[in-house]
């Protein structure tokens, strides 16, 4: 299933707003059936949001706690569990496998835990080439190891089997 992005609500046809106009953002933003608990959400979380909606998904956004980690959100469409969207400058495994570790790392500081992740590359196809990288997550970060792992693309949502070996 190929989704599409809904029309932007800032007027402009459908098109995407530039990262730079905050205001569109937000507007962009209070169009969706989700609350945000009054956090202004960054675009890529925007994006992200819109496309798990139009994947079907059902989702609570969890509300941000000043200078602490929190999941962005409880998936409620898949029993529950908190999960982390990220969404990589670029759609490859380095910059991807470092925001993860990133918020994973910074969480263990809080006594927190992030261990549901969903990335988010946009318009590309998740291949085969990219699936095994991202399978191979967990290898070799017995310290910095995640439970699951989903990537938004091109063709929906794909669950990845993390290998630990």
């Amino acid at each position: 299933m190929i989704t599409r992005l809904p029309a932007s609500s800032d007027g402009s046809g459908g098109g995407l707003p530039p990262d730079t106009d905050r205001a569109a953002w937000e507007r962009r933003q209070d169009t969706l059936p989700v609350d945000f608990h009054g956090d202004v959400v960054e675009p890529h979380e925007v994006r992200g949001v819109e496309r798990l909606l139009a994947n079907g998904e059902r989702i609570e956004w969890i509300p941000r706690e000043p200078s602490t980690p929190t999941n962005d959100f409880v998936w409620h469409s898949m029993g529950g569990i908190v999960a982390e969207l990220k969404s990589p400058a670029r759609p490859d495994y380095l910059a991807s496998r470092r925001l993860i570790t990133d918020a994973v790392v910074k969480a263990k500081r809080h006594d927190r835990a992030k261990q549901n992740f969903v990335v988010d590359i946009g318009d590309h196809l998740l291949d085969d080439e990219l699936r095994v990288k991202f399978e191979g997550y967990n290898i070799d970060r017995s310290r910095n190891q995640i439970s699951r792992l989903w990537v938004l693309h091109r063709g929906g949502l794909e669950e990845i089997w993390l290998r630990n070996t």
